[in-house]
């Protein structure tokens, strides 16, 4: 299998090359996303840490998603032509002002969020933190130990979490063009309450990711130099001491968090080892291993659809079981299976390395349609996220610039677990359409001008 070792960086040069041409910019959103797979795909090649190495058939389905994420990205033509630009800075200011309305929600959810951190501190202080990650998410045999009650954690889970995630992402977004300090104070405290509460670090490093993401949009669309990239210049340049302190904040937190879930890896090449090696390349293994299995639930059942609609298939199966008390969520059926901790390689000591839960999106899109979804959804993925990103490069509104953000953060995190399955995902896209109304009454000037 060494010669993947060759073919993944020569097709990773071959998407940069496409996406280039496409795009007039190396960083565009199709090559970055390819450069992220392809990478961690290179890496588990070596097995540097003892994880297994995945089969040549799991390797070939993931190049394959690429190639049609890049095929799909060269249909799009985007949707905004010609227009006034200064409309587009109204625009960004009365959607400032639509968003104020989920500030004052946000407010309002502190209570609830409160109330429930506070019982989770009171938890570690009288048990202690050992088990308490596990324990924390309820299942259908078992209720969560913060919750107390399945029905409370799914309303959670439908209502708060979608809200926090995507106050979150509006903190960040209108920090930086706004420097709007009320709404980035409130989602860092609820985003924090949050992953305490759970023992959890994606929330830190969904802020860093949208952080990071919202900085390189704005960067790229400044640089054509109308009126929208000169106000994005000015901001950029106003919010880059704020900017630094926050990422610093972050990773003392993150520390802290590995602190308390004790996590057993303690010298630094160990730390790297689990949450650089392992976290980004267990996933090919668990999608192989069930793949390779013929008795798997992978594949005994198909889902056809169900899987890659699961936030939306979770919602419906609420309503639908006042008719059938027996009917499963998708997401309670993978649920109880993808917990379970596999093995996924052995350490230089001969310890096996166990990981659960990170299937990746691999498995969704297998689940639903075997190979031939991994052709058409990566395709339509991209040339939606093609057309989204043309068009914030010819206009520049924040309600694209916040898609952007979501449908990227689908395609990185995917990596790990699969953001379609679950509620925040698609309750998120719902609001965004709601709030931003993303497509405007106007037409834009194309801006032009390369990164």
């Amino acid at each position: 299998m060494t010669w993947f070792r060759w073919i993944i960086p020569v097709f990773a040069g071959f998407a940069c090359l496409v996406g280039f041409a496409k795009f007039r910019r190396w960083a565009n959103p199709v090559s970055v996303l390819v450069l992220w797979w392809c990478l961690w795909l290179f890496v588990a090649n070596f097995s540097p840490t003892g994880v297994y190495v995945p089969s040549p058939w799991t390797q070939i389905l993931v190049l394959v998603m690429l190639y049609s994420l890049v095929l799909g990205s060269l249909f799009a033509v985007g949707t905004l032509k010609n227009g006034d630009t200064g409309s587009v800075l109204e625009y960004n200011q009365r959607l400032r002002d639509r968003w104020r309305a989920l500030f004052w929600i946000a407010v309002g959810s502190m209570p609830v969020v409160a109330y429930y951190f506070v019982k989770a501190i009171g938890i570690f202080l009288s048990e202690g933190v050992l088990g308490y990650r596990g324990a924390v998410f309820g299942d259908m045999d078992r209720p969560s130990v913060l919750f107390g009650s399945n029905h409370v954690e799914l309303l959670y889970t439908i209502v708060l979490s979608p809200l926090i995630f995507l106050v979150l992402l509006a903190g960040v977004v209108y920090y930086l063009v706004f420097r709007d300090r009320r709404m980035l104070g409130v989602s860092l405290l609820l985003t924090a309450m949050d992953a305490i509460m759970r023992l959890g670090r994606f929330n830190f490093y969904y802020l860093l990711f949208f952080l990071s993401l919202s900085i390189l949009l704005l960067m790229q669309r400044s640089r054509s130099r109308d009126g929208i990239g000169l106000f994005f210049a000015g901001a950029l340049r106003n919010a880059r001491g704020a900017i630094v302190t926050l990422v610093v904040a972050v990773a003392i937190i993150v520390m802290v968090m590995n602190i308390l879930r004790k996590e057993e890896a303690e010298t630094v090449t160990g730390v790297l080892g689990k949450f650089a090696i392992v976290y980004h390349t267990g996933g090919f293994v668990l999608f192989d291993d069930s793949l390779n299995h013929p008795a798997s639930e992978l594949n005994r059942h198909m889902s056809y659809g169900r899987s890659l609609l699961g936030g939306l298939d979770t919602l419906a199966v609420l309503v639908l079981r006042r008719m059938d008390s027996g009917l499963q969520s998708i997401s309670n059926v993978n649920g109880p299976l993808m917990r379970e901790f596999q093995v996924v390689g052995y350490d230089s000591d001969g310890y096996p390395i166990m990981a659960n839960a990170f299937y990746t999106v691999l498995y969704t899109m297998y689940q639903d349609g075997r190979e031939f979804a991994f052709f058409v959804v990566p395709f339509l993925f991209g040339y939606f996220l093609s057309n989204r990103y043309l068009d914030w490069l010819r206009g520049g509104d924040i309600g694209t610039l916040m898609l952007l953000n979501v449908l990227l953060f689908a395609g990185f995190f995917s990596l790990f677990m699969s953001p379609v399955e679950g509620v925040i995902f698609w309750v998120s896209l719902a609001l965004l359409f709601l709030i931003n109304r993303v497509r405007l009454p106007v037409r834009f000037v194309s801006a032009g001008g390369g990164a």
